[in-house]
């Protein structure tokens, strides 16, 4: 189930944080020296976050955006 149009903005910055965190862990496995393949999963998961966040962004400013009317906009 999807909340209110108000709290979309909350989601993608949930999306946000969760890509930043698995962004970090995989840089602490980079520094510890782990698999490549455990770290390559750290950083496409963070990237699907990511996208999520700004698909999130993204229908939250283009909901925020007035409809044009074609009505009022006619030169006539």
């Amino acid at each position: 189930m999807r909340p209110s149009a108000g709290n979309f903005k909350w989601m993608a910055w949930w999306y946000a944080a969760l890509a930043l965190g698995f962004t970090l862990l995989a840089g602490v496995h980079i520094v510890s020296g782990d698999k490549f393949w455990s770290i390559a999963i750290r950083l496409v998961i963070a990237c699907g976050f990511g996208l999520l966040s700004f698909a999130e962004f993204r229908g939250t400013s283009a909901n925020r955006r007035p409809k044009q009317d074609s009505v009022h906009n006619k030169d006539t």
